[in-house]
């Protein structure tokens, strides 16, 4: 079998000779099976793809021909991991641990990894690592673009942005930089991942459904930092107790607390009008152009990992100010006839909701809905206050009438994303905010936030396209 050992920065060496000459299996195709396999084939293993549905095109099953790949598709046969005598499980991380394949090669003492354990053995260049339950995605691009500007071809992107890291790291020098947004489902899989650089932007309750417990929950998101040594940096949230309390008894690196309600002594803190670092002023607080104190709190993360790693102050402030933020994350669309129109369709939980919420005064006209995960929603009490009247569809359509209709909040149910756009675009007026922020995930009716969100978009450029 494979031994996955403590990870330490530079024993590359060493770790690929431990990933060759086996029989991985990797479970699941999605969007990071095929990377996966393709390169531990390359090192020498034997390698079997297994998905319990068909391929989606002739082209997956042509490559993996081509490498000398095998493919089981149509159901997850568990006699695979004896028959084979399989070393080691590569699982998509989407796929719950709960799966009787991951169940068996368990109870086989068979490592079960994600794809990201395997790039913390792989990758030669620098980690650099951020997380959390909320602005992950923003806080990863915002990092990624100054870097970029500051070290070009040595920087590169990937993880549950949509970009499998597998194949990055093929491109990824010992000089260069990999910045990696990480979900609690790839951190769950991880035994060495230990980043140069881990930071964590927030901790709400979130994927309870596939991780059970809210302490399963941390515990996962607490990996990003757990094996990191006093070399390494890990950049927080010190807004409230309970993530420093999480970082002092999970982490050994270097503390760097961020925080967008307190002035920190030896952190990075924000007030309406700068950014500082303790008591050193860094920036005006325009530099971040799109709406919310929840960007400030991702600017500074970024700002912090662009200095840590040698990017002048003058590239930061000439750069960052050109970041507009990431699609289906508050993604202004346009104005429209004086109502500004937002795509907010990564919402898929409350706390993204209530973020996005606190960005606006008032006079939101709310579009929200999806599936239904068992919760209530009375957790939006306090951030509905600038919404004027709501649309709900989906799912959860009832919960959040009744939770609007408590609230002598006008709300409209309606059975679908499109009937609620059009409805909402019934009563807008000028000087209006329609905000399309679901608080649910997407998948009683899309595959993923991304299609549902790209729906959001055709149906605002059908509705206005009476616009000149």
């Amino acid at each position: 079998m494979v031994k996955i050992t403590e990870n330490k920065r530079g024993i590359v060496v060493k770790k690929c000779e431990d990933l060759k000459q086996k029989h991985v299996l990797v479970l699941g195709l999605g969007v990071t099976g095929l990377p996966v396999a393709t390169v531990l084939r390359r090192l020498g293993n034997e390698v079997t793809i297994n998905d319990r549905h068909e391929p989606a095109d002739e082209e997956t099953v042509e490559t993996c021909q081509k490498l000398g790949i095998g493919l089981v598709t149509g159901s997850h046969p568990t006699n695979l991991l004896s028959d084979k005598a399989i070393d080691l499980v590569v699982k998509n991380p989407g796929i719950p641990y709960e799966n009787p394949m991951v169940v068996k090669a368990q109870s086989l003492n068979i490592p079960v990894i994600t794809d990201l354990e395997l790039v913390s053995l792989l990758c030669e260049g620098d980690l650099i690592g951020i997380t959390g339950s909320n602005g992950k995605t923003t806080t990863t691009e915002m990092t990624y673009l100054l870097l970029k500007a500051a070290y070009d071809k040595r920087v590169h992107l990937g993880g549950n942005i949509g970009i499998p890291l597998m194949t990055v790291i093929q491109t990824v020098k010992p000089e260069d930089y990999l910045v990696m947004e990480l979900s609690s489902f790839q951190l769950a899989g991880t035994k060495a991942l230990a980043p140069h650089i881990a930071a964590i932007t927030n901790i709400y309750s979130a994927h309870l459904d596939y991780h059970h417990s809210r302490a399963a929950y941390i515990e996962a998101k607490m990996n990003i930092t757990r094996h990191q040594t006093a070399d390494d940096y890990i950049i927080y949230n010190a807004n409230g107790e309970e993530l420093p309390s999480l970082v002092t008894s999970h982490s050994k690196a270097k503390q760097i607390p961020f925080s967008s309600s307190r002035r920190l002594e030896n952190g990075y803190w924000c007030d309406d009008h700068s950014i500082y670092f303790g008591d050193q002023k860094l920036f005006d607080s325009s530099i971040v152009t799109i709406p919310g104190i929840q960007n400030k709190e991702n600017a500074m993360i970024a700002i912090a990992v662009a200095r840590l790693l040698g990017v002048s102050d003058e590239v930061i402030a000439e750069k960052l100010p050109t970041f507009k933020g990431v699609k289906h994350r508050l993604q202004f669309l346009k104005n429209y006839h004086g109502v500004d129109i937002y795509n907010d369709s990564k919402a898929t939980n409350i706390a993204a909701t209530k973020t996005a919420l606190h960005s606006f005064d008032k006079d939101v006209v709310l579009i929200a809905g999806g599936l239904d995960r068992g919760n209530g929603f009375d957790d939006l009490k306090e951030a509905v206050k600038p919404v004027k009247k709501a649309f709900v569809y989906g799912q959860t359509k009832e919960k959040l009438a009744d939770f609007f209709t408590r609230l002598a909040i006008p709300v409209v149910v309606v059975p679908d994303l499109e009937c609620a756009t059009k409805e909402a675009f019934k009563t807008i007026h000028s000087g209006d905010t329609l905000l399309f922020s679901p608080a649910c995930a997407s998948w009683d009716m899309y595959h993923t936030f991304e299609e549902r969100g790209d729906h959001f978009i055709s149906l605002v450029t059908q509705l206005t396209a009476d616009q000149k």
